[in-house]
């Protein structure tokens, strides 16, 4: 149809999913052909855009990524040093508040500002210092890889022309 196929950005939830995407794809891609589409998932992209262009945002390209368990490595010391009761709010329940705020794109100021309970402060005490301790860590967690992604595209012009120049079809 004409489309040069690294023009192509086609990115899903799962390695599998993706992984199936590329099998359909490359098997109506005309033999012979130059470059590929990139095929990937959300995060797998993100973190492959982001290793190019963080700096922009005051990042080194060099960033760590947090699993779940670095998370809380972060976590229960803020807590414990916040005086965070875990009978009032547990690690995990923190953890897990946070990446919804991250997923609505709130920081720790609008979940103070919606705050309304202790369990609502504490988590909003503990997001500050956990996204200070990231900060200083040059590390993102699996949330912020899509949050900084949008960041960059939205504060970056040139890095968001350059990439929908690149990728015509997405």
């Amino acid at each position: 149809k004409g489309v040069n196929p690294p023009s192509i950005l086609a990115v899903t939830f799962t390695n599998k999913a993706a992984e199936q995407m590329k099998t359909r794809i490359r098997n109506l891609l005309r033999p012979g052909r130059v470059g590929d589409p990139i095929i990937s998932t959300f995060h797998s992209f993100c973190v492959r855009l982001l290793r190019r262009e963080i700096e922009a945002l005051g990042y080194t390209r060099e960033f760590t990524i947090y699993d779940e368990s670095d998370q809380m490595q972060v976590i229960k010391p803020a807590m414990k040093e916040l005086k965070v009761d875990d009978r009032v709010v547990n690690a995990k329940t923190i953890q897990s508040r946070i990446s919804h705020a991250k997923n609505r794109m709130e920081g720790p100021d609008d979940v103070a500002a919606k705050s309304w309970s202790a369990q609502d402060d504490a988590v909003a005490k503990v997001y500050a210092a956990y996204a200070t301790e990231l900060r200083d860590a040059h590390a993102l967690d699996f949330d912020d890889l899509l949050l900084r992604t949008v960041e960059l595209f939205e504060k970056c012009e040139s890095v968001q022309a350059r990439y929908s120049e690149h990728f015509r079809f997405a």
